[in-house]
């Protein structure tokens, strides 16, 4: 009977978890939570598609619900709207990403070579870095003398995108990068980040410059198509995306 008794109730804060964290993730709010220092970690990748350079991940969390956070973004910065990546204009991604490294956000940022890509596959690689994100962020709370367990945490995901199991508090939506902040800002800062390495890219190594990845940073345009039936296959190409390509040419 006690037995039963504590598995119901072991049921109830679980629920109760659970139902925090949905409503920290909604924006059915009343402000920060007053019990534990809850996290919001919202994350994204970029470069999934591309025919050469890494691929990148971003973690961005904040305390308070996602709505919150919009609201208090939007206030300070009235003419930056969170968005997907994607759907904003280069000159925007760089101001939204230099304010929130100005405000000192809590974010990290990891990426994968493109060999690591044709070793392991694009999945695994996302795979691990978000786990790898993950328990940076951890220990970095931990650091800072917060004592921050998995199920403190609520994690919202872009697209496919899964956290590893231990994180029980997870969601993943479809076009999350523009329905929540969190995510919009994890986009933006691994886009913002990832286009900076491919424009370096072709100025820190000559035999790089002719593939032109500081314009198309590293996806299959027309001008790169053309640039490696020219030049063939760079260090920095993954070539289990472009064996297709090769073929044919």
């Amino acid at each position: 009977m006690k037995k039963n008794q504590s598995i119901r109730k072991s049921k109830k804060v679980l629920k109760k978890v659970l139902e925090k964290g949905a409503v920290m993730a909604s924006g059915h709010n009343r402000g920060k939570f007053s019990t534990s220092p809850l996290w919001l970690i919202g994350i994204d990748e970029v470069g999934r598609g591309p025919l050469a350079g890494p691929v990148t991940v971003c973690a961005f969390g904040v305390q308070m619900y996602d709505s919150e956070f919009r609201k208090s973004f939007s206030k300070k910065y009235p003419n930056l709207k969170l968005n997907d990546s994607k759907q904003l204009a280069e000159k925007k991604r760089e101001e939204i990403a230099f304010v929130l490294r100005k405000d000192k956000y809590k974010f990290f940022i990891k990426s994968r070579s493109a060999k690591d890509i044709d070793k392991f596959g694009i999945s695994v690689c996302i795979h691990k870095l978000i786990e790898s994100l993950l328990k940076e962020f951890i220990k970095s709370l931990h650091v800072s003398g917060e004592k921050i367990l998995e199920d403190q945490i609520h994690v919202l995901l872009d697209g496919g995108l899964k956290a590893p199991p231990q994180f029980k508090n997870q969601e993943t939506h479809t076009k999350g990068d523009a329905k929540f902040a969190v995510i919009s800002c994890a986009s933006i800062l691994a886009k913002v980040h990832r286009d900076s390495h491919m424009s370096k890219l072709a100025s820190k190594n000559k035999e790089l410059a002719p593939y032109g990845f500081e314009i198309h940073k590293g996806y299959g345009t027309k001008k790169h198509i053309e640039a490696i039936k020219k030049y063939g296959l760079s260090i920095e190409h993954r070539r289990t995306f472009c064996r297709k390509l090769m073929e044919l040419i």
